[in-house]
């Protein structure tokens, strides 16, 4: 319910996670251009591997 303002240390992912948000804005970009259902459904699967990656253990790398 809280949450903890404790600093958690640097992120070794954060370049992927930006590396897949501007790859999913710019499939799904080409996907609205192409009328493409299923490369709009693939920038969304980018976007959500990104953020899957939120999950992952933050330590010092």
């Amino acid at each position: 319910m809280f949450f903890s303002r404790r600093r958690r240390g640097p992120d070794r992912y954060l370049p992927w996670k930006t590396a897949a948000l501007l790859a999913g804005i710019g499939i799904a970009l080409l996907g609205f251009e192409l009328e493409s259902r299923w490369v709009v459904n693939l920038a969304i699967a980018v976007v959500l591997a990104g953020f899957i990656l939120r999950f992952f253990d933050r330590g010092a790398s």
